[in-house]
């Protein structure tokens, strides 16, 4: 390359593609983030009744940066638990965390995703907002009250859990080898047994398909899906 090209490269990289990079968040701070405390509450559409024992994971997406766009990199922090008899969520704090070179939380995030038998599964996250400055991630729905619905019948119900799977918990079936489905068992376990109860009649099979549920769990890296959650038993 000769001088004068190569002059030319450097004062597009510098006049271009850096300023790109600030404004995209590529060159960002910090390196480490933290988890604010989460707690809402939830309860049924209809009645207004609080709902125990609904199964909530919440998730902190990385996403590593470029000029374009920011690329999907795995997960941060991944966490799970279940309302209480007043239909009480509560998620602690995490952090600080040190996430991987090149790469940030998501802007909406955290994901938060609920799960109850005999409710539409529902999937809420935070409005988007800045790569640079949360340093501390605090959840839109703190302190709300999120309400989860009755299906019309049993095939809207079971796409539901079709969309539970294939949608909402994708998160958790990445290629970035973190594994992510072996942190929500609770979830999952619940999930397979109503999903084989409820399965959808059409063209393509469930997403609750064991055979199906195998391949997309990665067994040569991650296990068997079906051996882990023998240990996980869902009570009523």
């Amino acid at each position: 390359m000769s001088r004068a090209l190569a002059g030319r490269h450097r004062l597009w990289f510098f006049s271009v593609a850096l300023p790109m990079w600030f404004s995209q968040g590529c060159l960002y701070v910090p390196h480490l983030f933290r988890g604010a405390p989460i707690e809402f509450r939830v309860v049924d559409d209809t009645t207004g009744a609080p709902l125990s024992n609904v199964v909530v994971t919440a998730n902190w997406q990385l996403v590593r940066l470029n000029v374009a766009h920011a690329v999907e990199d795995g997960q941060l922090v991944i966490l799970e638990t279940v309302s209480d008899a007043d239909g009480r969520v509560r998620f602690s704090g995490w952090g600080p965390k040190l996430v991987r070179p090149l790469t940030t939380i998501g802007m909406n995030d955290p994901h938060l995703v609920l799960f109850k038998e005999g409710y539409q599964p529902d999937a809420v996250h935070n409005a988007f907002g800045d790569y640079t400055t949360n340093f501390t991630r605090h959840s839109d729905w703190h302190g709300e009250t999120l309400r989860l619905k009755r299906p019309h019948d049993d095939q809207s119900y079971a796409q539901s859990l079709d969309w539970l799977g294939d949608i909402a918990l994708q998160f958790a079936f990445s290629d970035h080898g973190d594994c992510g489905w072996r942190r929500i068992p609770t979830m999952l376990s619940r999930a397979i047994a109503e999903g084989k109860q409820h399965p959808t009649h059409g063209p393509l099979p469930t997403f609750w398909s064991e055979t199906l549920l195998e391949g997309r769990a990665a067994p040569l890296r991650c296990g068997s899906i079906g051996e882990f959650l023998k240990r996980y038993r869902h009570d009523d």
